[in-house]
Order: structure tokens, then C-alpha cells, then sequence
């Protein structure tokens, strides 16, 4: 009798932690990130390199200390339009601008709402080491897990 009702005990856990596994239970950050990936403009292949990413607009916590990568992860405005971000390669930088819309998609009723966004467009300066942006996917979702802009560095 004690081992039936361990073994019914045992079977109503596993039950209710199955349950309970669903897609609500972890609800996504509002923060959503664009990512970007490093190659080199003369062969097009990804390369890493030392930079120190600050944003710029709107004023978003976003600076990171100088590290060495050959991608980031850049977090969209909520708020506007537009986010600028200036990147320091060997203490010099370069502005980007994403141009991006948002739609507000619908997650669960435990989590609500998280924004989808679509990069219209990415301006660059052009003017030291950043010799072309190329948009590779316009739609950054959560956990998509696709690059969705490359910068080609001279």
C-alpha cells in the first residue's frame, strides 16, 4: 500500500512539472537586439575585431567595455524610430543609425506584449573604417537566432 501511494505521488509531480513547461512560464525581456556581425570588406569573410560599442540615441545603456568579437548584439529603441550607436575601433568611431519600425506582438496573458521590430535602413559615417552595412534580415524577433546586419570593415 505505501508503495502505491509513493508511486501515485511520483506520478501526479511528473504530471504537474509537464504542465507546467509551457512557452508562458518564462516571459521574453522587452529588449530586443539586432544581430550584427563583423566581415572584412575585401573577402566578405567574418572577421573579429577589438571595438567598444556606446549608444547615442536615444540615451540607452548600451555602452560596453572594449572587447574582441566578431558580432553584437545591438538593443532597438522602444521609444523612437531610430537608434544610433557609435562604434570605437582602436579608440576611433564610427556612428550607425538604424532606421526600424515596431509592432507589438502578443506573447500570453501572463506576459503580454513584446516588440517585433523591422530595420528599414542602417546609415553609417563612412568616413574611417566602416566601408559598407549591409541588412542581411529586416526582422528581429526573439531568439530567431539569424544575423540581421553585417558591417564590412576595411
Amino acid at each position: 500500500m505505501k508503495f502505491n501511494v509513493i508511486s501515485i505521488i511520483i506520478v501526479v509531480l511528473v504530471l504537474l512539472g509537464v504542465g507546467c513547461t509551457g512557452s508562458d512560464d518564462i516571459c521574453l525581456s522587452g529588449q530586443m537586439s539586432a544581430t550584427t556581425g563583423f566581415y572584412l570588406d575585401s573577402t566578405s569573410t567574418q572577421t573579429t575585431i577589438n571595438m567598444r560599442v556606446e549608444g547615442r540615441y536615444p540615451r540607452i545603456d548600451s555602452s560596453r567595455a572594449e572587447t574582441s568579437t566578431n558580432s553584437i548584439f545591438l538593443p532597438l529603441s522602444m521609444e523612437t524610430d531610430s537608434t544610433v550607436f557609435e562604434l570605437f575601433k582602436d579608440g576611433i568611431g564610427e556612428t550607425v543609425t538604424f532606421h526600424h519600425t515596431k509592432e507589438l506582438a502578443y506573447v500570453s496573458e501572463e506576459c503580454g506584449f513584446i516588440f517585433h521590430f523591422t530595420i528599414e535602413s542602417v546609415d553609417f559615417t563612412n568616413t574611417k573604417y566602416i566601408a559598407e552595412v549591409e541588412v542581411a534580415d529586416k526582422e528581429v524577433s526573439y531568439n530567431k537566432g539569424t544575423e540581421n546586419v553585417k558591417i564590412y570593415i576595411d
